[in-house]
């Protein structure tokens, strides 16, 4: 698959400009310009979104909904309070949203809080379905084993039935979040890489509005990479132990220390990228000097396994001294 996927082209552009200072202090009056942007440019369910939450074993799962309203509260979307989404939510109610708009070469990132709404609401929602999704919705079922396609038509035929019978029914468990969010990322691409990204974050006062680099900003040197003046930034937390690793080349002068603080998975997998990156400029020089390439975690990382990102670490570990 690697010559096909090389193959295919991405962010062709032309794309629409972007003007950081021109835009509107709230995120919400933002994205709604860029999904009428979306409507209006004739993408297919421009509403789409992936939601992404986190299962009772701290694992990330997704899926694509579709958003139901915005307003002064929020993003809304609807699912059964009994299913995978429902049960995550209420143990967890983190979750991140993200829209992408693939001709206008534009996404957003939503992370923050999934609240349920009014009892009312809920009822207003589910009754505002067409009929074939109440009865699906009214098995109560979802994502359960499903024995045989008969047992699904049976439930259907029941399900519709009590419709038929009772056409304001609601199903129980019927859930309606409504997403809360406490940082949006807009990001509008670029052809030649040179994204443009803004950031609101919520603070005391209102939201606050950062530009962001088109890479993260540990990846100094320009474009991709290179260079040895490649660097890290991390954020830290005083609270936290600090864990020491080590990425050494076979060269006196190529040899690289950092300290890294426990922090939040999605910074581990920017750890992950950043020395994938690393060792993809180097890996030719060091192959010229007859060394390998290789990542080390310090021994009490591989004792302390209830750090979150102890087990990540050390199949980095693994994965790059293989190499």
């Amino acid at each position: 698959m690697r010559e096909e996927l090389r193959a295919l082209k991405s962010l062709a552009g032309p794309f629409p400009s972007f003007e950081a200072d021109l835009t509107p202090g709230e995120p919400r009056d933002l994205f709604s310009v860029w999904l009428r942007d979306a409507i209006e440019a004739g993408i297919k369910e421009p509403h789409a979104m992936v939601l992404s939450t986190i299962d009772e074993n701290g694992v990330p799962d997704a899926r694509v909904l579709i958003l139901k309203n915005l307003d002064r509260r929020g993003w809304h979307f609807a699912t059964t309070g009994g299913g995978p989404k429902g049960r995550q939510i209420a143990a967890n109610p983190s979750v991140a949203l993200t829209f992408y708009w693939p001709q206008l070469g534009r996404q957003v990132r939503l992370r923050g809080m999934a609240l349920q709404a009014e009892a009312h609401e809920r009822y207003a929602d589910f009754r505002e379905r067409a009929p074939a999704a109440r009865a699906v919705a009214l098995t109560g079922r979802q994502s359960e084993v499903l024995g045989s396609p008969q047992d699904l038509e049976d439930a259907l035929a029941l399900q519709n039935r009590r419709l038929r019978e009772e056409p304001d029914l609601v199903a129980a468990d019927w859930a309606l979040f409504i997403v809360m969010p406490h940082e949006v990322e807009f990001w509008q691409g670029d052809s030649e890489r040179r994204h443009h990204r803004l950031r609101y974050r919520r603070e005391r006062a209102g939201w606050l509005k950062e530009r962001l680099w088109p890479w993260w900003p540990g990846l100094a040197g320009g474009k991709g990479c290179t260079g040895a003046g490649a660097g890290l930034v991390a954020p830290v937390d005083h609270k936290r132990p600090i864990v020491p690793a080590t990425v050494q080349w076979p060269m006196a002068t190529s040899r690289l220390r950092a300290t890294f603080v426990r922090v939040r998975w999605q910074d581990t997998c920017e750890l992950a990228s950043m020395v994938h990156c690393w060792m993809a400029d180097f890996r030719k020089s060091v192959a010229r000097e007859g060394g390998a390439c290789s990542i080390g975690c310090h021994p009490r990382l591989r004792k302390a396994r209830k750090w979150s990102t102890v087990s990540r670490l050390d199949k980095l570990s693994c994965n790059y001294n293989s190499l």
